[in-house]
C-alpha cells in the first residue's frame, strides 16, 4: 500500500541519527558478536511533556532483527555501531503516509496495515446489550495485563474487550497494568507509578503463581503501540487510563491511529476523560465509584446532566452497590446509556436487562451472556488443565493465590487440601444441560486421592439446580438435589460406604432423601464412577469401579439444568479429583 521504504548499512565504528515521522519505523538487522547501542526517543505532546515512553537505551550484542517505532508523535533513533563490533548493521526505514477518508477521518496507513483505518471497528455498531471481556478475556478465564489474554478475548466474539488499564510511570512511559502496585502479580514490588519504563518492560508477570490453571508467566508490560497494533481491526476496546498523563497520551495516540470510534474510553475521574472529549471521541463512559457515587445524594439528576453536557454519553455502575438501580434510572433520565459490571452468573442478567442496561462488563463474558452454542460441552474440558467458561466457585472469585476454584492434573479437577470451606464449583461447561427437563445421564468419576481420619468425609455433586447461583452445603442456601459419597458409614472406618441423595429447598430446608449401600468401604487412592440417570420422575445413581451399589429417589420437584461439584471440609487433608465427566 502507501509505504515508502529505504535501506542501507552502518559500518563498524559509524553512527547515524534517524528522525522518524509519526507512523514511521526503523528495522535493524544486527550481525553476530555485534556491539551496537540504540537510543530511541519518542517525541512529546506539545505543552504536556507526555511522550509515552521516555528515552530508552538498548545494547545489541547478538545476531537479531529489531524494529523501533512507529511512534504516534514521531521521534528519533540513534544507532551507534562500535569499533569492536562484529560487522556492519543493515537498516530498513519504513515511512507511512497520512490518509484522509471520505468521512474526514485521519489515520496512518502502512504496508502491513498496522494503522489502516479499514481495519477499525465502530463501537456504535455493536448490538445491545454488548458485553466487554473484562481484563482482556474475562478475569475468571485468563490472567490480566498479558497480550495473549487480550487475543483470547478477541476470539470470544463479543465485539469488545477491555482496552487495558494504563499507567504513566515515573519517567513518562505508558504501560498496561491493572493494579496500582506491582507486588501481587509480578516479581517486582512497589507502586506501579513509581516504576521506570525499563522496569515495566523487564518485569515478570508471574501468573503461574497467582492465577493457577496452568497458565504461563509473561515478561514485560505492554505499551499502547504494542497493544493496539496487535489487536486493532478485530474488536472494539474499552481503554481505562489510571492517571492524567496516561489519559493525555492515550487520547493523542488513539486519535492519530484512527481508533476513536473503536473505543469506549472510560475512567473513574472526570479529568481523565477530558483529553478524550477534547479529541472528539464519540463514546466516553464515566464509571461511578462504589464509595458513594451511586447514592442518590451524590449521583443526582444535576450531576448526570453535567456529565452529559461535558460530552459523556455512558455511565458505568457497580452492581455490588445497593444504589446502582437508582443510579441507572438517574443516568437514563439524563440521556445516558448505561453499562453494568462486573457480571458473572447468568441468573443476574434478566434483572439488569429489565432496568434498561445497554451493556455489560463481565469476568466470564461468553458464559454470562448465555452463548451456549459457543461454550457448552457434553464432556468436561479438564484435560486442558485450565479454567473454562462457567468455572465459578461459590465465592465468585479468582483472588490471587486462592485455590477456591481447585486445580487440574491428569485431566481431572482437583479439590485442594488447603481449601477449608464447604466448597462447591459450578460446572458451567455443561450448564444448563440441554433438555434438562427430559432424560439424561451425568457420568462422573471421582478419585479419592487422600482421605482423613474421619472416613465419613465426602465428595459430592449437586444437580437439577434451577439457576447458576452459588451452591452451598448449607441446607438453607441452595435448591436442587445433593448427592454425596461416604467412603465409610463409620467415622473410624471398617464399614462399607454409602450413596446419599437429598432434596434441598432454599429457604425451606431439606425434602425427600434416601440412601443406598456400597459394596465395600472406599479407601484412599481408589476411583468410583457414578452414573446419575435423571428422568422427569426419578433420579437413579449407580456406582461402579472401586465399589458397586445404587440408589433411587422418586421425585420430580426440580429439573433445572445447572450442576456443581463439591466436598465436605478438607482442611485436614482430604483430596478428591473429579473426571472424566460426560453428559449423555
Amino acid at each position: 500500500m502507501a509505504l515508502s521504504t529505504s535501506t542501507g548499512s552502518l559500518a563498524v565504528g559509524a553512527s547515524r541519527t534517524f528522525n522518524l515521522s509519526p507512523g514511521s519505523a526503523l528495522t535493524l538487522v544486527a550481525p553476530p558478536n555485534c556491539r551496537v547501542t540504540v537510543t530511541e526517543t519518542p517525541n512529546t505532546v506539545s505543552a504536556s511533556g507526555v511522550g509515552g515512553n521516555a528515552s530508552r537505551v538498548h545494547n545489541l550484542q547478538l545476531g537479531q532483527t529489531v524494529t523501533y517505532g512507529p511512534y504516534p508523535m514521531g521521534g528519533t533513533v540513534v544507532v551507534a555501531n562500535a569499533s569492536n563490533s562484529g560487522g556492519a548493521v543493515t537498516w530498513v526505514r519504513s515511512d507511512s503516509i497520512v490518509a484522509e477518508s471520505a468521512s474526514g477521518a485521519v489515520s496512518l496507513v502502512s504496508g502491513d496495515e498496522i494503522f489502516d483505518a479499514v481495519r477499525t471497528k465502530d463501537f456504535g455498531d455493536l448490538v445491545e446489550p454488548w458485553c466487554i471481556a473484562h481484563r482482556g478475556a474475562g478475569a475468571m478465564l485468563a490472567p490480566d495485563s498479558i497480550l495473549s489474554t487480550y487475543a483470547l478475548g478477541v476470539t470470544w466474539g463479543t465485539g469488545i474487550i477491555d482496552g487495558g488499564d494504563w499507567y504513566a510511570v515515573t519517567d513518562g512511559g505508558v504501560f498496561d497494568f491493572h493494579d496500582s502496585t506491582l507486588t501481587a502479580k509480578t516479581n517486582q514490588t512497589g507502586n506501579t507509578t513509581d516504576a521506570t519504563s525499563m522496569q515495566m518492560q523487564r518485569l515478570t508477570i508471574d501468573a503461574s503463581s497467582w492465577f493457577g490453571g496452568g497458565v504461563a508467566d509473561a515478561v514485560g508490560c505492554l505499551t499502547p503501540e504494542q497493544f493496539f497494533s496487535s489487536l486493532r481491526g478485530n474488536t472494539c476496546f474499552a481503554p481505562e487510563p489510571k492517571n492524567l498523563v496516561a489519559a493525555t497520551y492515550l487520547a493523542t495516540y488513539l486519535s492519530r491511529a484512527g481508533l476513536q470510534r473503536a473505543c469506549l474510553a472510560n475512567a473513574f475521574d472526570d479529568s481523565f476523560l477530558t483529553p478524550f472529549l477534547n479529541a472528539g471521541f464519540p463514546y466516553v463512559l464515566r464509571n461511578l465509584n462504589t464509595a458513594g457515587e451511586h447514592a442518590p445524594g451524590s449521583f443526582t439528576p444535576a450531576r448526570a446532566a453535567a456529565l452529559y453536557a461535558m460530552g459523556v454519553r455512558y455511565i458505568g455502575v457497580n452492581i455490588a452497590d445497593s444504589d446502582a438501580p437508582t443510579a441507572i434510572a438517574t443516568a437514563k433520565a439524563a440521556g445516558h446509556k448505561v453499562m453494568a459490571g462486573i457480571m458473572l452468573r447468568q441468573k443476574d442478567k434478566a434483572t439488569w436487562d429489565a432496568l434498561g442496561v445497554n451493556g455489560y462488563a463481565s469476568d466470564d463474558p461468553v458464559y454470562f451472556m448465555g452463548r451456549t452454542s459457543v461454550y457448552r460441552k457434553t464432556t468436561a474440558p479438564f484435560a486442558a488443565n485450565t479454567f473454562y467458561h462457567g468455572h465459578i466457585d461459590r465465592h465468585s472469585t479468582y483472588a490471587p493465590g486462592s485455590n477456591s476454584r481447585g486445580s487440574f492434573a491428569n485431566s481431572r479437577l482437583i479439590f485442594n487440601p488447603s481449601d477449608a470451606n464447604y466448597n462447591w464449583i459450578l460446572q458451567g461447561w455443561g450448564s444448563p444441560i440441554a433438555n434438562a427437563s427430559s432424560s439424561y445421564t451425568l457420568t462422573v468419576s471421582i478419585k479419592l486421592t487422600t482421605l482423613i481420619a474421619d472416613k465419613t468425609r465426602w465428595p459430592g455433586i449437586a444437580i437439577c439446580c434451577p439457576d447458576d447461583g452459588a451452591y452451598s452445603d448449607n441446607t438453607a442456601a441452595s435448591t436442587g438435589y445433593q448427592i454425596w459419597i461416604n467412603p465409610s458409614t463409620s467415622a473410624g472406618g471398617g464399614a462399607a460406604g454409602q450413596i446419599n441423595i437429598i432434596e434441598k429447598n432454599a429457604g425451606a430446608g431439606v425434602g425427600v432423601a434416601t440412601t443406598g449401600a456400597l459394596s465395600v468401604e472406599l479407601t484412599a487412592g481408589v476411583t468410583l464412577t457414578l452414573a446419575i440417570a435423571v428422568t422427569p420422575s426419578s433420579i437413579t445413581v449407580t456406582a461402579s469401579g472401586a465399589a458397586t451399589g445404587s440408589v433411587v429417589l422418586n421425585d420430580s420437584t426440580y429439573r433445572g439444568g445447572y450442576f456443581h461439584f463439591g466436598h465436605a471440609t478438607s482442611a485436614s487433608g482430604a483430596v478428591f479429583e473429579f473426571g472424566p465427566v460426560t453428559i449423555t
